[in-house]
């Protein structure tokens, strides 16, 4: 008999390998409930062998298990055997165990693709949402723009009307200013006359008390 009876497995004859891929296209049928029974059933029995039949075997249950990464691993770690320089390995299992490795290294890149294609998938979903958000930004940034144009705009006209006043005012000042320093200028002209009659008035009064003195 070629394995411990599982549910719905049957024996079958030929040589080791013929009947390890037998056991491996059987297990392709069996239920969730059933695989998880038989792959209880292919650790323990493997525990207690350690032959290369239940290695195998238990690497096949591995396989097709649906909890892929951990059993695939556990699965691979099995196979190392069969590809070190330890100890010589019977060549129909070797040729086996490289047959269950490609296997699962098919599996395992096929699962990495679908996860990266998840993850691009969703990568793009954020994209999309990144360009939603951003093209509604710009919207905003642009009334903010056309409507800061305006305050602008209405803050430079206000400045320019300013400045034209001040301007003005500073040309009044500027007038004024001329007006005050010619008035400054006539009033010392004006001053100098004054003096300049007391002066005379002075001169006249002196000689006038010399010619009163003479009489």
């Amino acid at each position: 008999q070629f394995m411990s009876q599982g549910p719905g497995i049957e024996a079958t004859e030929g040589t080791e390998v013929e009947r390890l891929l037998g056991y491996y296209a059987v297990l392709r049928g069996l239920s969730a409930e059933e695989m998880q029974a038989e792959r209880a059933q292919q650790e323990q029995a493997f525990a207690y062998s350690r032959s290369h039949t239940d290695r195998l075997r238990l690497v096949c249950v591995l396989s097709l298990s649906d909890v892929f990464t951990a059993d695939t691993a556990q699965a691979l770690a099995l196979l190392q055997v069969y590809f070190g320089d330890q100890e010589p390995q019977p060549g129909p299992m070797r040729t086996l165990a490289t047959l269950l490795w490609q296997v699962l290294r098919h599996k395992e890149q096929r699962l990495a693709y679908a996860e990266l294609n998840d993850k691009l998938h969703e990568a793009l979903l954020q994209q999309e949402k990144s360009l939603v958000a951003r093209q509604s930004m710009y919207q905003k940034l642009q009334e903010d723009l056309g409507n800061q144009k305006v305050l602008t705009n209405a803050m430079q006209k206000q400045l320019q009307d300013a400045i034209h006043a001040k301007e003005h005012q500073l040309a009044l000042q500027r007038q004024l200013h001329k007006k005050l320093q010619d008035e400054k200028r006539n009033v010392r002209k004006l001053q100098e006359k004054i003096e300049q009659i007391q002066d005379i008035e002075k001169s006249l009064m002196e000689k006038e008390r010399t010619n009163n003195k003479g009489t």
